[in-house]
């Protein structure tokens, strides 16, 4: 008997080793700044980074919302690093139609190419009104 329950409980910790040795993915870095319109905090938006594989980055993308003109990616959240196409737009931060929480758009879609650091780091966005 204390054989059989020496060999389940044996199991059951190789079991939980294995699991806590998963590949958790590549590392990410924190990344923060400001975005402003024309000089001004930028009331609310977005800022999509979508990895850019024809300059070699086959990492994760990051969606960031940002409020009163800053942001900070979560920790785990954030960047790898390296080439990435930053798409971002601002909002008047107005709602009144809960499907619209940001309000209407100030900014058209703004494009950008980006080489992140592989460590954390600032990225300030500076957009002009439409």
């Amino acid at each position: 008997m204390k054989i059989t329950i020496l060999v389940v409980c044996a199991g059951m910790l190789g079991v939980l080793a294995g699991c806590s040795g998963r590949e958790k993915g590549p590392e990410r870095y924190q990344l923060s700044g400001n975005v402003t319109v024309d000089g001004k905090p930028a009331a609310a938006g977005t800022i999509m980074l979508t990895p850019d594989s024809k300059r070699g980055n086959q990492g994760p993308g990051a969606l960031i919302t940002f409020r009163d003109g800053s942001y900070k990616t979560g920790s785990g959240n954030g960047v790898i690093g390296g080439a990435y196409i930053a798409e971002v737009q601002a909002f008047d931060g107005i709602s009144n139609d809960p499907s619209s929480e940001m309000g209407s758009p100030v900014t058209d879609l703004n494009t950008q190419n980006l080489d992140l650091p592989r460590a954390n780091s600032v990225q300030d966005f500076q957009l002009k009104k439409k």
